[in-house]
């Protein structure tokens, strides 16, 4: 049987859940220090959504992307795992949405699927690349900038001087 966090992610990602529901889910069955401490970064992450009583189909696609992260940290998980949290977002949206997920995510461990090598370099304190299905480099972001196996699959190899 799926716990209440699922139940609200699949009203999420259906649309036909709201901010409110995910709201008071951070605090279910929790006293107010609790909800406090605990619903925090669920906290952090929907107070950027301005129509509290609409329903997530409703909301613009930043504001989507706010409601599914904070639903996911409403059950304050030490793991997160995020797919392409920035997708669809403009470069001033996914800059906003990195500094509120570094926030949110202190102390937890973040795995993410990310293509904006921006974001990823800004988040990660490790970096896997995968090609194919194959590791081709993992270590901190500097070092997976520098590797010329991801340079030549994913960044495009550094123009030649002539």
């Amino acid at each position: 049987m799926p716990g209440d966090g699922e139940k609200l992610q699949r009203e999420a990602k259906g649309k036909t859940g709201n901010v409110e529901d995910a709201d008071e889910h951070a605090g279910h069955g929790a006293d107010q220090d609790q909800v406090h401490h605990r619903g925090s970064g669920a906290d952090d992450c929907l107070q950027h959504i301005a129509q509290r009583h609409a329903l997530a189909r409703e909301l613009s696609h930043g504001e989507q992307r706010y409601l599914e992260i904070g639903i996911a940290l409403a059950t304050d998980p030490d793991f997160l795992l995020l797919d392409e949290p920035t997708a669809g977002m403009s470069r001033s949206e996914a800059d906003h949405a990195v500094a509120l997920i570094r926030r949110v995510t202190a102390g937890k461990t973040l795995v993410m699927v990310e293509h904006d090598m921006s974001v990823v370099f800004d988040l990660a304190d490790v970096v896997t690349v995968l090609v194919y299905g194959q590791v081709i480099a993992s270590g901190p972001p500097a070092e997976i900038r520098a590797s010329r196996a991801v340079q030549d699959a994913y960044l495009g190899a550094p123009a030649e001087i002539a």
